[in-house]
Formats: structure tokens, C-alpha cells, sequence
């Protein structure tokens, strides 16, 4: 009986023990402009609709914003050297 008693006092213990927090968690999100099915081809339509998906992202808490620029070899933004999507 001691051995069960003492084996339920060491759980009970140690599920009263607080868990550490991480100093700094990564919430993260990966956005795509993948073969631009949803996204809008003028510039304006493409600055508006990241404007809106950052400040929904930001209402989210989501600290890191992976954003896929460059799609079957050219990009989404002006470049001397890649071809413009």
C-alpha cells in the first residue's frame, strides 16, 4: 500500500510542476502565389490583397511570414535580372 501511495504522491507531484515557456515562439505561416490562381495580376490588386492577408496575419498573433516570390523561375516583383511573373 506505502509503495502505491508514494507512486500517486510522485504524479500527483510532478503533474503540479508548471511547465517552462519558451522565451520566443515561432508562429508561422507559408504564403504561395502558386500558378497565380489566386492572386491578383495587376500591382495595385497584389499590394491590397498582401496588405490584407499581413494585417489578418498580424490579428492571428503569427510572428513569421514566409513569402514565396520567386514561382517556376520568375518572380513577383520588378527585376533587372528574372523574368516578371
Amino acid at each position: 500500500m506505502s509503495k502505491i501511495a508514494t507512486c500517486l504522491l510522485i504524479l500527483l507531484m510532478a503533474a503540479c510542476v508548471a511547465v517552462a515557456q519558451p522565451k520566443r515562439q515561432v508562429r508561422a505561416v507559408w504564403l504561395t502565389t502558386a500558378y497565380g490562381l489566386d492572386w491578383p495580376q495587376s500591382p495595385a490588386g497584389q499590394k491590397a490583397q498582401l496588405d490584407k492577408i499581413l494585417d489578418t496575419l498580424s490579428d492571428l498573433n503569427v510572428n513569421v511570414v514566409m513569402f514565396q516570390c520567386r514561382i517556376r523561375g520568375d518572380v513577383v516583383y520588378r527585376s533587372a535580372y528574372e523574368p516578371l511573373n
